[in-house]
């Protein structure tokens, strides 16, 4: 059998390209726990709709890059590794 979406959706960059290292960070980002755990919370499941993602706080780009450099050295692409390079970026200074 094969299957075919019908949605995508993209993250870019209104003025530029987004970089290899930008697109390791963000890729990091949206597949750590923490946004797991976020998208099936406000959705219920793992499909991401275009609106969710535009109400995403993500880190700033500077940290993406940050991000990308660290997980671009990665020799494993396990969860818990993607975790410890990206919980630190994250805002959960608003928890309480």
């Amino acid at each position: 059998m094969i299957a075919f979406g019908n949605k995508i959706n993209y993250i870019g960059v209104k003025r530029g390209k987004l970089t290899n290292t930008e697109a390791f960070g963000l890729a990091a980002i949206i597949n750590s726990s923490f946004m797991d755990k976020y998208f099936r919370c406000i959705s219920g499941n793992t499909q991401v709709k275009a609106t969710e993602i535009r109400i995403m706080k993500f880190p700033t780009r500077e940290h993406v890059n940050k991000i990308g450099k660290q997980v671009q050295q990665l020799m494993t692409n396990e969860t818990f590794e993607i975790d410890l390079i990206v919980n630190p970026f994250l805002d959960f200074s608003h928890r309480r």
